[in-house]
């Protein structure tokens, strides 16, 4: 398998697994990138500090973008590295 391919497909499974999550709403994108708008009062600083006491840095896209709603970017790295992740999201949101 070629890279891009491998890269395409690691990114397919891992917005797959970030629509799972009943506070995150993956847009769609080519780029190795995700931007993903947060739902259900979950709110983009809050979390970006939360991840980066867990050595995972995420952008906080918010303030760029303005119009009240809260979004993050997110990047599409190895399966493993996504996984955990998923999985530091997933706590952050079960212990709000």
């Amino acid at each position: 398998v070629n890279a891009i391919a491998k890269i395409k497909e690691v990114r397919r499974e891992f917005v797959e697994e970030l629509e799972k999550l009943p506070f995150v709403k993956a847009l769609p994108s080519q780029a190795n990138y995700i931007m993903c708008e947060l739902l259900d009062g979950i709110k983009s600083d809050a979390l970006a500090y939360d991840l980066l006491r867990k050595n995972i840095l995420i952008k906080d896209l918010s303030p760029k973008i303005g119009n009240g709603k809260q979004y993050i970017r997110l990047a599409v790295r190895k399966k493993e590295e996504n996984n955990y992740l998923l999985q530091c999201l997933a706590s952050y949101y079960n212990n709000k």
